[in-house]
């Protein structure tokens, strides 16, 4: 089954260690273990590592028939070589049941026959247990490809689970940087609304200034009307000698002194025309002063009763024409007053719209209470005229009632400018 040139049979016994002319079985036997010793039989080739599993067992099996020193000390290794290569390509160890190291270089030659044909024997079961291996070893290739495949398979679906995840963990991270831009638009937009807030609040509180201002202005103005009201009631007594004319003229102070009194009910509620309006009350007292001198004089001169009741019916009317302009002046600053203050309580949602509109406006009733102011002195200077040409009287009267009349109309102009820049904010609020 071996060949001749590396296993003796019975019938040619292994020669002897000590013999010179043939070399040992051991030296022999292990001069080529790669040698597929299979072929020299004419069987069909196995694979290197089945040569060489084959050589080595012919080694070790054959190789314990000698007691020379190489085999002592070559076999072992060639025994542990063969266990590692069996275990490697087959999975198992294959039990050889060699003699025992402390047995395996004490064979008798006379018994070299039957341990021969035992060697045989195991051999024949190692090719067969090698065989075995072969088919194992080739199943386990299979189920090691078809592993391989099931690992190809599985890393793909690896790949394709991380790259969802990394897809996932972008679109996350976009998601979140979104969130944080819109925090911080959101952040803006709310600073710019408390900052917005801010500025509305501090607008509303200089207007309560300007209104605590005002109502201190109106007390002050209410002490000069008492001051007035004092001077018509003093006007009252001088002009009693008078008779109609005195009367009529304290019906008038009396009026006067109610329209007083409701403008200063008016003006608590009012924040830009108080100083105007003070203004006009006190140019009012300075003309009803005047009269009061003038009346004063009128009773010193030498001039009968009868000039001085004319005279006095004179100044009576144009003094009826000049309070019935303060008492229209008065009502249209009533009206403006409404409306200022109507404006002022708009100002807590739109300040910035409404202050300059209310600037306007002042401006407007500044112009006009300048217009106003002129006019007053021109009556005044049409006064005393008349007082100085009794003769012209019914002219004078004619060029007061003109005058009076502009007066109105002007004042009606001022009025209605100031109804127009009332309303423009409420029609542009509708």
């Amino acid at each position: 089954m071996f060949g001749g040139s590396l296993l003796r049979s019975p019938q040619n016994p292994v020669p002897s260690h000590r013999s010179q002319q043939v070399p040992h079985v051991c030296r022999r036997i292990s001069a080529g273990p790669e040698r597929p010793v299979a072929q020299e039989e004419g069987t069909a080739c196995r694979k290197p590592w089945q040569h060489h599993v084959i050589s080595l067992a012919a080694v070790v099996a054959v190789a314990g028939l000698c007691g020379c020193s190489y085999a002592q000390t070559s076999v072992p290794s060639y025994e542990a070589e063969l266990q590692q290569l069996i275990k490697k390509r087959g999975g198992k160890g294959l039990q050889l049941d060699l003699p025992s190291p402390q047995n395996r270089f004490r064979t008798k030659e006379g018994q070299e026959g039957a341990r021969f044909k035992e060697l045989t024997s195991k051999l024949e079961q190692l090719s067969k247990q090698l065989e075995d291996s072969k088919q194992k070893v080739s199943s386990d290739e299979q189920s090691l490809q078809q592993a391989g495949s099931e690992k190809q398979a599985l890393q793909s679906t690896l790949q394709s689970l991380q790259d969802q995840a990394l897809r996932a963990a972008s679109e996350a991270s976009k998601a979140a940087d979104q969130a944080k831009q819109q925090r911080a638009d959101a952040a803006k937009a709310l600073a710019a609304a408390n900052t917005e807030l801010d500025r509305d609040r501090r607008q509303i509180e200089s207007l309560r200034a300007e209104s605590q201002k005002t109502q201190a202005e109106l007390a002050s103005m209410r002490s000069k009307a008492d001051n007035l009201r004092n001077s018509l009631l003093a006007t009252q007594r001088t002009l009693t000698a008078s008779q109609n004319a005195t009367q009529e003229l304290t019906g008038k102070a009396s009026n006067l002194e109610k329209q007083l009194a409701a403008e200063t009910a008016a003006e608590r509620e009012a924040s830009s025309n108080v100083d105007k309006l003070g203004q006009q009350l006190q140019s009012a007292k300075s003309e009803l002063s005047s009269i009061k001198q003038e009346l004063k004089q009128a009773q010193s001169s030498g001039r009968d009763q009868q000039q001085a009741l004319e005279r006095g019916q004179r100044e009576r009317q144009q003094l009826e024409e000049q309070l019935s302009g303060a008492e229209q002046k008065i009502s249209d600053l009533e009206g403006k007053s409404r409306d200022l203050q109507q404006q002022m309580r708009d100002a807590s949602s739109t300040s910035q719209r409404k202050t300059d509109e209310a600037a306007r406006t002042i401006q407007t009733l500044e112009s006009s209470l300048v217009e106003a102011r002129k006019q007053a002195d021109a009556n005044t200077a049409e006064l005393s005229k008349v007082k100085q040409d009794a003769a012209n009287a019914s002219e004078a009267k004619q060029a007061a009632e003109a005058a009076v009349s502009e007066l109105r109309q002007r004042i009606a102009d001022t009025e209605r400018k100031a109804e127009e820049f009332a309303g423009a904010p409420e029609q542009q609020a509708q």
